[in-house]
């Protein structure tokens, strides 16, 4: 495995945890990337944004390696 990709397998693996994935929720949620993140002061919106970028790139490759898992970490937030 190198260092810049993560493995599919390790992702599936760390998704069939209920803690792994409360915590990656929160994760995705406190940097921002379930929501707009628009701030007029340029230098505070790059920062937001660049955060919100990073989320989604994760929370795509989460779609991609555990689509299921994925599914059910959202519905496990929802059903809080």
């Amino acid at each position: 495995m190198t260092n810049d990709v993560i493995n599919n397998d390790d992702c599936l693996e760390m998704m069939k945890s209920r803690s792994a994935r409360n915590f990656i929720y929160q994760h995705l949620k406190d940097i921002g990337t379930f929501v707009d993140n628009f701030n007029p002061d340029p230098y505070i919106h790059c920062r937001y944004a660049g955060q919100r970028a990073a989320g989604i790139m994760l929370q795509e490759k989460l779609k991609q390696c555990a689509p299921e898992q994925y599914k059910q970490m959202i519905r496990e937030q929802h059903d809080y």
